[in-house]
């Protein structure tokens, strides 16, 4: 896998959905998601904000930046995914 997608901020209505596939493969790989690898952002939402609750990127889940794969998950998310 590519490692770009780490620099990608993926969200609801996000244009790609190659990044979408990608940002899928990585919470699979990191057992966080067991849907199929689609091109719906739907199918992802709830994986992204648990995995910010769980490494603590955010508190809660009405946070600023909650279902996104912005800046502060993509940093956490690819630290725990090289780990």
């Amino acid at each position: 896998m590519s490692n770009y997608i780490f620099n990608t901020t993926v969200y609801y209505e996000y244009g790609d959905s190659n990044d979408v596939k990608e940002v899928q493969k990585v919470y699979r790989d990191l057992g966080y998601y067991n849907g199929s690898i689609s091109w719906d952002f739907d199918d992802i939402e709830q994986t992204i904000i648990e995995y910010q609750l769980d490494s603590w990127v955010l508190q809660k889940s009405t946070d600023d930046g909650a279902w996104w794969f912005g800046p502060k998950t993509r940093t956490q998310t690819q630290k725990d995914y090289n780990s």
